[in-house]
């Protein structure tokens, strides 16, 4: 099976905004949410081009709503 490893600087990451979490939410829920980021991690290891699919947000083309006509005064 595929794996992972973080570097430093993203273990580090992690682990200050799990500490963060514990304050903020509560023991259970930053558990449940690093588990979920874990999950994650194992699945783009083991599916490294399913981060490919989507691409970045700003890639996605900017289609502009059409503004409805001023009213005339």
């Amino acid at each position: 099976m595929p794996s992972y490893e973080l570097s430093i600087e993203a273990a580090a990451d992690i682990e200050l905004k799990g500490n963060d979490g514990i304050t903020t939410l509560g023991f259970a829920q930053t558990l449940k949410y690093q588990l979920a980021l874990e999950s994650r991690f194992e699945l783009l290891a083991q599916f490294p081009r399913i981060g490919l699919l989507r691409g970045p947000a700003s890639a996605r083309p900017v289609v502009p709503r059409e503004q409805p006509p001023l009213a005339a005064e």
